[in-house]
């Protein structure tokens, strides 16, 4: 069987995925990520920085693409190349370098890819289960009904956009802390809403952050929900939150490319596990990506 890639262009990170298939389960031949911070700066305008490292991360994965000779390619962008006024002429030069075209997809898309790689694994998991993609601009919510997506909402409250906009200081304050709760609070509204009465028995990360709090490998072939104690989760901003970058930086637990965004990330995923009080905290290493080319593959 010949290899499809996927090549994600989040607002934080730009991801290759080379692999095959076999049964819905994925081989990787190779896998690439670069963090770009398209949003370092806001996501209105993507600045020049931002745009070089974004280019430097489509040349090396257009090596990768002509070493090992692919050429079904899906080239997704996300949050950022939707939002930002200079998109388009970024989504240009990327596209030119690739050499394949740019799907900039919408929340309702994106939902859909990643649930499809999160069910891979799911399987037809009976009660309700919530999905949770956490990307630099947006943040997917996708309901599981006993196996099915039966709803999904797409919220502006990517870790890029509310790092930029509350986490002000270094160490964060209490007060942007507060302000930040309160914020993400405002925006789940619609979420919770829909969630009344429901009984929530997993809380799914979709891979990204979550890989790291799960401590389990990202770069590792995995193909198993993992657990994520919650213990752990409010443990660990309680100690982040009050440590300026460079200590962050210098966690072993957590990635120096990640220090910047982690604490409005865990401020994040501890409001949702406190509003919906999931029975258990899980990661899926399948998320768009994955979902994609399984759609390829299926294809």
């Amino acid at each position: 069987m010949l290899p499809k890639a996927v090549i994600d262009l989040g607002t934080n990170t730009f991801h290759l995925l080379v692999a095959t298939c076999n049964n819905e389960i994925l081989h990787t031949i190779h896998r690439q990520r670069h963090f770009v911070k398209l949003a370092r700066s806001g996501i209105n305008r993507i600045d020049d920085q931002a745009i070089t490292d974004g280019m430097v991360a489509a040349n090396q994965f257009r090596q990768i693409l002509d070493r090992y000779h692919v050429k079904d390619v899906s080239v997704l962008g996300t949050a950022a190349l939707r939002l930002a006024r200079n998109a388009r002429e970024l989504n240009q030069q990327l596209e030119g370098i690739l050499g394949h075209p740019i799907e900039v997809i919408d929340g309702q898309r994106e939902a859909q890819l990643i649930a499809h790689g999160v069910l891979a694994l799911l399987k037809r998991k009976p009660g309700h289960q919530l999905i949770m993609d956490i990307g630099g601009g947006s943040v997917e919510f996708i309901l599981i009904e006993d196996g099915l997506q039966v709803y999904h909402i797409s919220l502006p409250i990517g870790v890029a956009i509310l790092h930029h906009r509350f986490h002000l200081h270094d160490p964060i304050l209490s007060t942007e802390v507060l302000a930040l709760e309160h914020h993400i609070d405002d925006q789940l509204e619609p979420l919770l809403k829909m969630l009344t009465h429901l009984h929530i028995d997993h809380l799914i990360g979709a891979a990204g952050i979550y890989e790291v709090l799960s401590q389990r490998p990202e770069d590792q072939e995995l193909t198993t929900l993992g657990d994520i104690p919650v213990k752990r989760l409010s443990t660990l901003l309680n100690i982040l939150q009050q440590l300026p970058s460079v200590d962050r930086e210098n966690c072993p637990e957590i990635p120096p490319e990640r220090a910047d965004l982690i604490v409005s990330a865990l401020v994040l995923i501890n409001r949702v596990i406190l509003h919906t009080q999931p029975r258990h905290v899980t990661v899926s290493p399948y998320a768009l990506k994955e979902g994609r080319l399984l759609e390829m593959f299926a294809e």
